[in-house]
C-alpha cells in the first residue's frame, strides 16, 4: 500500500494511485474477513444451535462494501484526471515492487477456506494490476499521459467486474441455493438400504457443509431401520451434511388366511 501510493501521489501516475487505493481496501478487507472467521468459528450456543459458520457472509459482504467505495474514488480519480497530468520516472518502480510484495499475500490467504478464496480473488487483481500499472506508468513517462490514464481505467473495469462475480457468487451462497447432485447422492443412500424417501430437505450452510433432515418409510423392525438411519447419518457427515433422519416404520403384511 506504501509503495502504490508513493508511486501514484510523488510521481503522479493515476493508474498507480488507483492501484494503491485498492490496497487500501485490501488491507482493510483482511481484516474484516479475520474478525468474521473468528466469529464464524465459534461452538454453537444458546443464540446459535446451528453454530455459528455463516457468520463468515457478514464479512464477505463487508469486503464488497469496502471495494464498492474503492471503485466509486478511483471513477473520480480518474474523472477529474481527463484533463491531462505528467507522470514520472519513480511510478513504475514502486508500482513493480509493491506487486511483488501481493504475491506473498495470494499465497497466504488461498488456505483459508471460502472467506480466503474471496480476499484472495480481489488480491490476485493487485498482481495483475501492479503489471499492468508498472507497464502504463511507464509508458504514461515515456510517451504520454493518456497509456497511464488507459491502465487505470483497466484496473477500475477489473475492480467492477470483480465486484459484480463476488456479489452474484454470495446472492447465490445465502439464498440456500444446493447442488442436486449432493440431494440425489443423500437421497441415493437412503434408498439403497431400503428406506422409502417421503421428505427430504438440504440447505447450504457454507461451501462445502450442508444441514438436513429426511422423513422415510421403512417396512422392516424398527431398530433394523433405525440403524440403517444412523449408518446414513454418519456416510453424510463424512461428507459434509448434518443429517436428521426421521423413521417411519409401516407394520408388515399379512398373507392370506
Amino acid at each position: 500500500m506504501i509503495l502504490k501510493l508513493a508511486g501514484g501521489v510523488l510521481y503522479g501516475s493515476r493508474s498507480v494511485l488507483v492501484d494503491g487505493a485498492t490496497c487500501i481496501g485490501n488491507i482493510a478487507s483482511g481484516l474484516l474477513l479475520y474478525y468474521s472467521l473468528r466469529r464464524a468459528s465459534l461452538p454453537p450456543d444458546e443464540d446459535h444451535p446451528y453454530g455459528h459458520d455463516r457468520l463468515i457472509y457478514a464479512g464477505v459482504l463487508g469486503v464488497l462494501i469496502v471495494y464498492s467505495l474503492i471503485a466509486g474514488a478511483s471513477t473520480a480519480i480518474l474523472y477529474y484526471s481527463l484533463n491531462g497530468y505528467k507522470v514520472e520516472a519513480g511510478a513504475p518502480v514502486f508500482a513493480l515492487a509493491g506487486t511483488v510484495a501481493y504475491g506473498l499475500a495470494i499465497l497466504a490467504s488461498r488456505r483459508v477456506g471460502y472467506a480466503g478464496s474471496v480476499f484472495s480473488g480481489f488480491t490476485l487483481s493487485e498482481v495483475i494490476e501492479g503489471l499492468v500499472t508498472s507497464l502504463s506508468s511507464y509508458l504514461g513517462y515515456e510517451i504520454g499521459y493518456y497509456y497511464d490514464l488507459a491502465g487505470g481505467l483497466i484496473i477500475l473495469g477489473y475492480l467492477y467486474y470483480e465486484l459484480y462475480h463476488e456479489a452474484k457468487r454470495l446472492t447465490i451462497l445465502i439464498s440456500d441455493a444446493v447442488d442436486p447432485g449432493m440431494t440425489r447422492r443423500i437421497r441415493r443412500l437412503l434408498e439403497e438400504r431400503g428406506l422409502h424417501v417421503e421428505k427430504l430437505r438440504l440447505r447450504l450452510v457454507t461451501p462445502g457443509k450442508y444441514h438436513g433432515d429426511a422423513v422415510v418409510r421403512a417396512r422392516m423392525p424398527y431398530e433394523v431401520a433405525d440403524l440403517l438411519a444412523d449408518e446414513v447419518v454418519e456416510e453424510a457427515r463424512r461428507m459434509g451434511v448434518d443429517l436428521v433422519v426421521h423413521v417411519d416404520v409401516e407394520p408388515p403384511r399379512r398373507g392370506p388366511r
